[in-house]
């Protein structure tokens, strides 16, 4: 309800910056009416995110316009100030600057100059020259510009990012598409510009998702061109051997057996302009290790990838993808990467696993961050696959399920799965996109790595062909587990030029379980026992209970903490929602806060209790853990000491 009440607000005070006499000026004001209604109805983001512009200086409104002539600016005035939106505007040298500012976004959704000298007749040549000075400062090395070479009509054309239709200021205009990084999958930050006919006023729509044109002028199908290409400042492929890791060593042990494991890839590509070759790259790799060094049956695995099988092209260079995965020239792919097809999948494996198999899922292509932890990979057209859907579909898998995501905002999947039995490796962290790297541009970089740690090589000419030995095995077992992968791509993740870089993400559930699983599966050794105690433990007088009964939990710890940290204490339910400890309910909150140090002998009396009679039978477990006061908390992985204990009511 809050968000209908700022639209109400937006509109009513954004009004009075429509100038009389300007035409240009009340075309973009209207543009700019709708803009901020369209903005209300969006989610927001954290509840802790700051506003980019909140009580700007003049200097911060001129400083994406890069208009260095500007002098004597005038005191910046909110149009409109509101927990939700705020509307700022200057005025210099006869220009006026405008910004539109939300709070879940670090930049705003709208910016704006008005007043710019008329030039009648303007080409093409001229807007563009005007979009380099005044929106990119002049600097065209950090960005890559597409745009129409000739004036874009809303009469005879329409403007898309995805499924949703972008609207102009002007009937009629120059359009640009600034891709503001261009080594990232989709999504991430990008610019929609729009130029009036004389030059007058500028106009740019901050996005995540690309624009796309569609339509015809002059019976001509209209397309965006690039007209100033990406060019990385330099190679940064790594010199062979140069990995970070474990050194080489012997060629690893696949033998296990896969009769009871199964995998599901997915690579959606959104629509043909962005289906990437290194999507199909990614799953061919993955699938190719599956079935030729980890002895997976075909009809384990599910192949969804862009529009299936269909012969159309459906790739951004032109072609078909290859429906043949690992070289042996049988077609691999099982259906297109729709909605309804990512439903039937997990709808029919539902119907098979049982607790003695494993499954293993994988996903390339883009991906989205709704808000805060919300995120979705998109499917094919434009299709979506949302992080709470995918939990519903294998939250009642009764086997172990690894996923490994390379798409943007993948780190957003944390918090949905992260039921008991499941781990989890990303390439990225929620709030950031994921990048193609020095594997470009058959591959994505986490993807690459990540699945040459599992193979021990890295791809030959084609996906499936071997190429130069990597050696993940840094227990030398002779095996790769699921948490050995993730942390070879972890330590090869690629790092860029200033903001290019990916944030791998780990979680485990329990924390034990990702070193414990490997692509197939082998015979569980004996334990060696270690008198040497866990430096936490928590120690229960039983690991089975009936309603009713006497239960007694104690935290032991046997090591001295010796940083600051902050320690939680919950109860993991049966289905993977949690409780305070302290307090039994579902507000999580910190026991205690920056303690400088604990030292031994330490003991705390978690519970001494009778079992409630009516609690839920199944699964439990106590977890006590410490985290890092001064490094975010994005899941439990970012723990850097815990004590856990599992029991079962029954």
């Amino acid at each position: 309800m809050k968000r209908s009440l700022y639209a109400g607000l937006a509109v009513v005070l954004v009004f009075p910056m429509v100038c009389a006499g300007a035409a240009f000026a009340d075309g973009i004001d209207a543009w700019v009416r709708a803009k901020v209604k369209e903005a209300a109805s969006m989610p927001t983001g954290p509840a802790d995110a700051k506003l980019s512009a909140k009580a700007p200086t003049a200097a911060s409104l001129l400083s994406s316009f890069k208009d260095v002539s500007v002098s004597s600016p005038s005191a910046p005035v909110a149009l409109l100030n509101e927990p939700a939106h705020q509307v700022w505007e200057t005025r210099a040298g006869g220009e006026r600057f405008l910004v539109h500012v939300r709070p879940d976004d670090v930049r705003p959704y709208l910016r704006l100059i008005t007043g710019l000298p008329k030039v009648e007749g303007a080409d093409f040549t001229a807007a563009k020259a005007l979009v380099i000075e005044k929106v990119l400062g002049g600097d065209t090395s950090k960005s890559e510009i597409s745009a129409s070479r000739v004036l874009v009509s809303s009469s005879e054309t329409t403007l898309r990012s995805g499924k949703d239709e972008v609207t102009a200021p002007w009937d009629t205009c120059w359009v640009f598409f600034i891709d503001d990084a261009p080594r990232a999958n989709w999504g991430h930050d990008c610019r929609y510009v729009f130029v009036a006919t004389d030059l007058s006023a500028v106009a740019v729509q901050y996005a995540r998702m690309p624009m796309e044109i569609q339509g015809k002028v002059g019976g001509n199908a209209l397309s965006f061109e690039v007209i100033s290409p990406y060019v990385p400042a330099k190679a940064e492929v790594p010199a062979a051997g140069e990995e970070t890791g474990a050194s080489a060593g012997a060629p690893l042990n696949f033998a296990g057996d896969a009769s009871r494991c199964y995998a599901v890839i997915i690579s959606g590509g959104a629509n043909q302009l962005n289906n990437h070759i290194r999507y199909w790259g990614d799953a061919a790799f993955v699938y190719s290790t599956l079935t030729l060094k980890y002895g997976y049956a075909k009809d384990h695995i599910y192949l969804l990838v862009s529009d299936g099988t269909n012969p159309a092209v459906d790739r951004s260079n032109g072609t078909n993808s290859p429906t043949d995965l690992d070289g042996d020239l049988v077609v691999d792919t099982n259906y297109s990467a729709i909605y309804t097809n990512v439903q039937t999948v997990f709808a029919e494996l539902a119907s098979i696993l049982t607790a003695g198999d494993q499954l293993f899922v994988f996903t390339t292509d883009h991906g989205t961050q709704e808000s805060g932890w919300a995120a979705y990979i998109n499917l094919w057209n434009w299709g979506e696959l949302h992080d709470h859907q995918l939990k519903d579909m294998t939250i009642g898998l009764p086997c172990p399920v690894m996923f490994a995501m390379e798409q943007c905002y993948s780190g957003g999947f944390l918090d949905d799965l992260n039921q008991s039995n499941r781990c989890i490796a990303t390439a990225a962290i929620y709030y950031r996109s994921s990048y193609d790297g020095d594997t470009s541009p058959t591959y994505d970089h986490w993807a690459y790595y990540w699945t040459a740690a599992m193979r021990g090589y890295k791809p030959g000419a084609q996906p499936w062909l071997d190429g130069a030995a990597v050696n993940a095995d840094t227990d030398g077992d002779g095996r790769v587990s699921f948490k050995e992968a993730s942390d070879y791509a972890f330590a090869n993740k690629y790092v860029g030029p200033g903001d290019y870089y990916d944030t791998p993400q780990y979680q485990s559930v329990p924390p034990a379980l990702g070193a414990s699983l490997f692509l197939n599966q082998i015979p569980t050794p004996t334990p060696t026992p270690t008198p040497t105690p866990l430096p936490a433990q928590i120690n229960l007088n039983g690991s089975t209970f009936g309603p009713g009964a006497p239960f007694n939990a104690t935290f032991v710890l046997n090591r001295s903490i010796e940083q600051p940290f902050t320690v939680f204490s919950v109860i993991i339910m049966p289905g993977g929602s949690m409780l305070n400890t302290m307090t039994l309910g579902p507000n999580i909150g910190p026991v205690a806060s920056n303690v400088p140090r604990l030292d031994v002998p330490f003991q705390y009396p978690l519970f001494s209790l009778n079992l409630p009679a009516d609690a839920p039978i199944g699964a439990y477990e106590i977890l006590v853990a410490f985290f890092d006061p001064s490094r975010p908390i994005t899941g439990r992985g970012d723990a850097f000491l815990e004590a856990a204990a599992p029991f079962t009511i029954q």
